[in-house]
């Protein structure tokens, strides 16, 4: 069990921890194009430094990574994965252990989306279940409706940070600012009840009621099929839209409660990062 190091991952590795990421969450054969932007994705976070990378190496060999996001009132702890012939030896746990002491040493709070079939080993080691959590997807649609939806530029005005913040009790701005400058993502917003940022997935939409997240999602899905991470509350709204749930997952937090306004969060723009 012990004849791993977990160590801080390279910048040069990207490539290498984009694989093994991929390997540990769909397996072979590995699609070219997926792995390319996988790995564009996984370099543009760490010259953000929006996620510290950690790998397990095995005799030389990067067998499993993990990330820890900080913000300011929350770490969030994603990414974990172990290469499928590496499972079952604990090295999976090793690399949690380290991550999970990295993130409560910067704050009092840790969440984490959980697979369902790993919620009791996270309770374990203290975390408490919140919600589940869904991806769908969703078709396009080509009818329009009448809406004051306002597609943004890249500056995000400071009403969006603000509603962001009372929505999910921390401060996601760097996170933020990140999906936004993404080249292929775009910022809209509805009378500064609620935002989106959308590419190819739909997240993360924040709104103070259900009707604007709603338009804002109709707004998103006329430029085709998109993906979708929402909070199980949600759930009923989405039905309009005839999704199909590919993935679920349950919503964990480990230290203090976070004071925020859970009716607002809408949809996530990840599992690894939120």
């Amino acid at each position: 069990m012990f004849d791993i190091i977990v160590r801080p991952c390279l910048d040069k590795e990207y490539k290498t921890i984009a694989e093994v990421f991929l390997l540990s969450f769909i397996g072979e054969p590995l699609d070219k194009k997926q792995l390319e932007e996988t790995s564009q994705t996984f370099k543009r976070i760490m010259e953000n430094e929006l996620t510290t990378f950690f790998v397990a190496e095995k005799q030389g060999e990067i067998i499993g990574l993990g990330g820890v996001t900080h913000y300011l009132g929350s770490s969030y702890i994603g990414y974990l994965g172990v290469l499928p012939d590496q499972r079952r030896q604990g090295y999976g746990t090793i690399l949690f252990f380290k991550l999970l002491n990295r993130a409560a040493n910067q704050n009092s709070t840790v969440e984490l989306f959980a697979n369902l079939d790993a919620e009791s080993l996270y309770r374990k080691f203290g975390f408490r279940g919140q919600y589940q959590a869904h991806l769908f997807e969703l078709p396009k649609t080509t009818r329009k409706e009448e809406s004051n939806i306002e597609l943004m530029d890249k500056k995000i005005p400071e009403w969006v940070y603000d509603l962001d913040q009372k929505a999910m009790g921390i401060d996601r701005s760097k996170l933020l600012k990140f999906l936004v400058q993404s080249p292929d993502n775009k910022l809209i917003s509805l009378e500064q009840k609620g935002y989106a940022i959308f590419g190819r997935r739909i997240g993360p939409l924040i709104a103070k009621d259900d009707e604007t997240a709603v338009k804002l999602i109709h707004y998103s899905l006329l430029s085709g099929t998109k993906e979708i991470i929402i909070p199980e509350t949600f759930e009923p709204e989405l039905k309009v839209f005839s999704p199909k749930k590919i993935h679920t997952c349950i919503k964990m937090i480990y230290g203090q409660p976070i004071n925020n306004n859970p009716p607002w969060v809408k949809s996530f723009s990840a599992f690894g990062k939120s």
